[in-house]
């Protein structure tokens, strides 16, 4: 199931997204301008093309500062401000819709990472619906194929996910199903299952017990289902992030199967998208819009400890790590700075430069203790656990 962990990892993806389309949106409002003061048919007055030269370089120059929060200066020409000030309006509304554009896109991603474990879940059950209806065994009678292959579709965990009421509203409420994609399932089973040498002895003359049959359904999620190419594919074109999401995934059938094999009956519970989805979904959604409403005053509290950094060697990366960082010290009064240094240090790990760790670990570790000292930062609760 997913964690923090993840949910800050996937926050920062969609954050570093949403970087790169406001850059794009500062480009489009310069090209704005270049169009604007660039020779055409239409002038009506006769301006030199050193002229135009001048006024693109002054108005982007501008346009910059404008979008900082400075003023224009009292001798600038009008024509430059109504121009920088339309750049700047397109610039704010294509801003502001990429903003509430991919924190939506994040939130149903991350759902959506549940509806493939769900869809995993289905392939299991589906699977054995399809034992159930194949008859085709060489070399027995058409009887015994039947009961040969219900062996799979007897198996206790496909039994189990088959008679889960819990499971069936989950599959509908989330519309998960397998209706238009029935040649995969059939492919699966013409290319691995039958083909499996642990298919071959579990559909033996003997019925398989409850312990070969966990064996046989592990053996077909772990070694056929989640190592074929041919899964990889079918979830790559339903989730662009499944090399990633895949991980998370797999720990979710894991733990559900495990809960299937413990259980004395079918009262058996799935698992959830995370612990406490309320929660989480509360802290997801709040670390997201936090950290791009304060970006500007973000910007300010860091400038002063970047002064001694080469500002064009910090990345984007470590730069939205470090907002984000600040911001959920601010913001979660119950989360410890400590947890929050070490999990923003991780990420950086992970999604940054080698050297990433040290600078993320210096950059915070001085700014929560001066913002700790001025009241910036306060906690409350379990926050104030290891905040010496």
């Amino acid at each position: 199931m997913l964690n923090r962990h993840l949910l800050r990892a996937k926050a920062l993806q969609y954050l570093y997204a949403l970087q790169n389309a406001k850059r794009s949106n500062l480009l489009l409002a310069e090209d704005y301008l270049d169009l604007t003061f660039s020779p055409n048919f239409h002038t009506s007055e006769e301006i030199t093309p050193a002229t135009f030269d001048r006024k693109k370089k002054e108005s982007k120059s501008l346009l910059h500062e404008i979008i900082d929060g400075k003023d224009f200066k009292a001798d600038t020409e009008s024509d430059i401000i109504n121009h920088v000030r339309r750049a700047k309006k397109d610039y704010v509304e294509a801003c502001k819709k990429d903003t509430e554009k991919y924190g939506q896109l994040m939130m149903q991603e991350t759902m959506a990472v549940y509806d493939r474990f769900l869809l995993v879940m289905c392939f299991l059950r589906e699977l054995g619906e399809l034992c159930h209806q194949k008859g085709e065994l060489t070399g027995v009678v058409a009887e015994e194929k039947k009961e040969r292959l219900d062996y799979f579709y007897q198996a206790f965990p496909v039994q189990a996910l088959r008679e889960s009421k819990k499971m069936s509203d989950l599959f509908i409420r989330n519309k998960i199903g397998w209706q238009e994609h029935r040649e995969f399932i059939e492919d699966f089973y013409k290319t691995h299952f039958r083909h499996s040498e642990v298919t071959k002895k579990m559909l033996g003359h003997v019925p398989p017990d409850k312990e070969a049959q966990q064996v046989w359904v592990e053996h077909v999620i772990k070694d056929l289902f989640f190592s074929s190419p041919a899964t990889d594919s079918f979830f790559e074109d339903l989730d662009s992030n499944w090399g990633e999401n895949k991980a998370i995934v797999k720990n979710m059938v894991y733990k559900t199967l495990k809960r299937i094999y413990e259980s004395t009956d079918e009262n058996w519970n799935p698992v959830t998208i995370t612990p406490d989805w309320e929660e989480d979904h509360s802290f997801f959604e709040k670390i997201y819009k936090k950290t791009t409403e304060d970006g500007d005053k973000l910007d300010v509290v860091l400038e002063k400890y970047l002064q001694n950094w080469d500002l064009e060697r910090v990345t984007v990366v470590d730069t939205i790590i470090l907002k984000m960082a600040l911001t959920e010290m601010v913001h979660f009064p119950s989360i410890p700075i400590k947890v929050t240094i070490n999990e923003y240090i991780e990420l950086a790990k992970k999604y940054s430069t080698p050297k990433s760790k040290e600078f993320v670990n210096g950059i915070l570790d001085r700014t929560s203790k001066d913002l700790k000292e001025d009241g910036t930062i306060k906690k409350s609760g379990r926050g104030l656990l290891d905040n010496n």
